[in-house]
C-alpha cells in the first residue's frame, strides 16, 4: 500500500491532510469534495486513506494496468489461488473501538467502514 500511495504521490493525486479531522462527518464530507486520494495524518489520532482508488485513472494504477484496458483484464481475470485451512497466523479477537469508525451522512443509522477506507 506505501507504493502505490508513493505512486499516487508522484502523480500530484494525493492530498496529505495534517490538522486534526472527526470521524464523525467531517472527513466523508472532504472526501465527498475530490477524487484525489486523502491521506489524514490525525483522523481522531490515527493515521488513515481515503479515495484510494476514487476513480479509473487510480484503479488503474493501484492494479498495475493501462485504464484503456482495464474492464477487459478484469472481465477475463480468473483466480488461481487456494484456500489454505490450517497456518501460522495468530487468531486474536478485534477491537473494533479502536478503530476510528466513521459516520458518513447525518441520516445514516450509524458508524460504517467502507471499502475504501484504510487505517
Amino acid at each position: 500500500m506505501r507504493n502505490f500511495i508513493e505512486k499516487m504521490r508522484t502523480a500530484g493525486l494525493v492530498v496529505d491532510i495534517q490538522q486534526e479531522v472527526s470521524p464523525d462527518m467531517e472527513a466523508a464530507k472532504m472526501a465527498a469534495g475530490t477524487d484525489r486520494l486523502l491521506f489524514f495524518h490525525n483522523l481522531a489520532g490515527n493515521r488513515a486513506v481515503m479515495n484510494m482508488t476514487a476513480n479509473r485513472p487510480s484503479l488503474a494504477l493501484a492494479l498495475g494496468m493501462e485504464e484503456s484496458g482495464m474492464v477487459q483484464a478484469l472481465a477475463n481475470a480468473q483466480y488461481n489461488g487456494r484456500l489454505i485451512e490450517d497456518g501460522a497466523l495468530s487468531m486474536q479477537k478485534p477491537d473494533l473501538n479502536k478503530l476510528p469508525v466513521m459516520h458518513h451522512f447525518p441520516k445514516d443509522a450509524g458508524k460504517y467502514l467502507t471499502s475504501a477506507i484504510v487505517f
